[in-house]
């Protein structure tokens, strides 16, 4: 696989000549390298990658093509965010369903996040041919497979993550979560995301200007790069959901070796252990230090168990937090939305620490600080 060749394929399927902003070429470049590197990689995974650079490609080059057509959509302002992070598997999507389900925020969906171009507009965010196609093949799929257990499924008129904007920098850890790519997956931690983040403000104000709204975001990774989210989006209202990080840790992996499966590879389970190991202990880190840069109070904590357990409660207390009203359509919303999609609707899946190769003894280092200060120790 060359970085020369996807590229040239993604200017055929769009018609599109070339790249304006060549920010792309750094995580690009080095998430090929580490593809092509891979020892379990197989021609069927390849295909898989393929087919998601393509995705990915193709619609940065829309984007791209549409702010060349349209430069005056860079000068509207994305006012007060609400970004959702923390550990992955710790109610960031109920969290994130709860808030998209507010007629007065604007979600990303899951179809604007990889055809953005052309934005739709307010009236048709779930009418738009794109979302009614893409939601037909997504029921075609579920019909055609009776009893398969999903342990995260999105439908495409869903709010989603955005990590499907940062995938277009190439500056994501949903790539290194479909192959075991030790380098990539430590690089990510620790590169610069600045270009991932001014790429995905800049498909929020195209989207945003045809469909306008307070932006209600999520992404569990966002932890790991505050400093960076806040540079580009000052005014971030930033929510950190918390769980018993023993527990969080295996249903993150037991998630992504799911992803392994379904990219083609017979996944390594110790080496999903030891590589979500590392990249938990930086979505804790990353989130620990965010509330040591900007304040405690600028990150509000919400809590698993609370949430579950009276999620209407919850969000009026973090409603209070964000400073806006929660009004009885609010309530009415969020409750016909829970009533509508009950926990474990696409299968229960089981998982456990020692599968992946871990015990609570060995995950102690990374998670202990933390568990005793949230209120999780033993």
């Amino acid at each position: 696989m060359k970085a020369t060749e996807i590229v040239d394929k993604a200017c055929h399927m769009t018609g599109l000549q070339s790249f304006v902003d060549t920010s792309y070429h750094e995580g690009l470049n080095f998430l090929i390298d580490q593809v092509n590197a891979c020892p379990k990689v197989t021609d069927k995974s390849l295909l898989v990658m393929e087919r998601e650079l393509l995705t990915a490609l193709c619609n940065r080059l829309r984007v791209e093509d549409y702010l060349v057509r349209h430069p005056e959509v860079l000068s509207q302002r994305i006012e007060k965010p609400v970004f959702v992070f923390g550990l992955p598997r710790t109610g960031t999507t109920f969290a994130n369903h709860l808030l998209g389900s507010d007629p007065n925020r604007r979600s990303l969906l899951n179809w604007e996040s990889t055809q953005s171009i052309p934005p739709a507009t307010a009236e048709t965010l779930y009418t738009d041919s794109r979302c009614t196609e893409k939601r037909t093949q997504q029921q075609t799929l579920l019909n055609n497979n009776p009893g398969l257990v999903l342990p995260h499924w999105e439908w495409a008129d869903d709010p989603t993550e955005c990590i499907f904007l940062l995938a277009q920098d190439f500056k994501a850890l949903s790539w290194e979560a479909r192959l075991p790519m030790p380098e990539y997956s430590k690089w990510i931690l620790q590169c610069d995301t600045t270009s991932a983040y001014e790429y995905h403000k800049k498909v929020l104000q195209i989207l945003q200007s045809n469909a306008p709204g307070i932006w209600n975001l999520k992404m569990p990774s966002h932890a790991i790069f505050i400093e960076t989210l806040r540079k580009v989006y000052p005014d971030a209202r930033m929510i950190w959901t918390h769980r018993d990080p023993y527990q969080a840790f295996a249903s993150s992996c037991s998630l992504n070796r799911f992803t392994q499966t379904m990219t083609g590879i017979d996944p390594d389970p110790v080496y999903i252990g030891d590589n979500a190991k590392r990249r938990l202990s930086a979505h804790l880190q990353g989130a620990m230090d965010g509330k040591l840069m900007f304040g405690k109070d600028a990150i509000y904590d919400l809590y698993y168990e609370n949430l579950m357990r009276d999620p209407i409660a919850e969000m009026k207390k973090l409603y209070d937090w964000l400073g806006d009203a929660f009004s009885d359509d609010i309530d009415a919303a969020m409750t016909r939305w829970i009533t509508t999609h009950p926990q474990n609707q696409f299968g229960k899946h089981s998982y456990s620490i020692e599968e992946f190769g871990q015990t609570r003894e060995t995950l102690g280092p990374v998670f202990d600080e933390y568990a005793q200060q949230y209120g999780f120790g033993e």
